[in-house]
């Protein structure tokens, strides 16, 4: 999915992103591919619980802790070629602390899990798809 976002100097004629005809005096449009929004999400972690995700296509999963948005990490999901080679299905797990997730960035194959583990004193959840700064119905208003 698309976004576009315009700050000008005057309100847009339509919602359909096109702008005035002339352009703007003054403002910029920037466009943001946007990947998903919760993707997934898993179940809420209490202290020592543990949470499994299989990734059956190759590509970049970013996700967040739901209780700390700021808190990311990123799944990488190598080629089908390269999991081949190493034979896939393995687990590869990542730490929740109170610092963040360890390691932040893993690569894994094609059809392989990770495991989150909370290893903090506190609940987490951990959830697929980019933690937004925007609340999209209020853009939309």
């Amino acid at each position: 999915m698309w976004m576009r976002i315009t700050l000008s100097e005057q309100a847009a004629p339509s919602a359909d992103g096109s702008g005035l005809a002339a352009g703007y005096r003054y403002g910029e449009t920037e466009d943001y591919y946007l990947t998903s929004f919760d993707a997934w999400s898993g179940p809420e972690l209490g202290p020592g619980e543990s949470h499994e995700q299989t990734f059956p296509q190759m590509g970049n999963y970013p996700y967040y802790n739901r209780h700390r948005p700021n808190r990311q990490g990123t799944i990488r999901v190598r080629p089908i070629t390269l999991a081949q080679a190493s034979g896939g299905q393995g687990v590869t797990e990542v730490h929740i602390t109170d610092a963040g997730f360890e390691p932040q960035v893993v690569t894994v194959d094609i059809g392989d899990t990770v495991r989150w583990v909370n290893d903090s004193q506190a609940n987490h959840g951990v959830t697929g798809g980019m933690a937004s700064l925007f609340y999209i119905p209020l853009l939309l208003r």
